[in-house]
This record gives structure tokens, C-alpha cells and sequence, in this order.
């Protein structure tokens, strides 16, 4: 008998673990805006520095695909003398 009680003991002390954990990583969120709480304005700067280059270093490929695709168009034309021409002007 004493077994059997030590085995429900144990269950429950299990569920209570599981349970528990389930607790234990919602209570380490933050709002999004919480990061910035302890930064002062060199930070917010960097921060903000930071995200045009990582705009402008997004938008690098496909800006390069335009143009190069311009130059490719250049070298479709009819006129073959023209073409270092064309090509200077994109």
C-alpha cells in the first residue's frame, strides 16, 4: 500500500512539474519595445543607421538586376556600331 501511495505522490508532483514548465517560458516575454527600455540615444541611432543599411543592402540585388537586365536589352539592338554607345548611356 505504502508503494501505491508513493507512486501517486509521484505522479503528481510530475503534473505539477509539466505543468509548470509550461509557465516557465511565457513569463520571459517582452513587448517588442521592451528591448529598447535601457538604451539611450547612441543606441536608438546605431539602431536606426543600422536598419537603412540593412534596407539598402536588401534592395542592392534586385536594383542591380534592373540595370544589368538594361544593359542585356542594349546588345539586342540592330545596330551593332551603336552599341558601346548604349551601353555608356545605362
Amino acid at each position: 500500500m505504502a508503494s501505491t501511495a508513493g507512486r501517486g505522490e509521484d505522479d503528481e508532483r510530475e503534473k505539477k512539474k509539466k505543468e509548470g514548465s509550461g509557465n516557465d517560458g511565457d513569463a520571459g516575454k517582452l513587448p517588442f519595445l521592451g528591448m529598447f527600455r535601457y538604451a539611450d540615444g547612441v543606441d536608438k541611432a546605431l539602431m536606426a543607421v543600422g536598419t537603412v543599411a540593412a534596407m539598402a543592402n536588401g534592395m542592392s540585388e534586385p536594383l542591380m538586376t534592373v540595370v544589368f537586365s538594361a544593359v542585356i536589352d542594349c546588345f539586342g539592338g540592330d545596330d551593332v556600331s551603336t552599341v558601346l554607345h548604349r551601353v555608356s548611356k545605362v
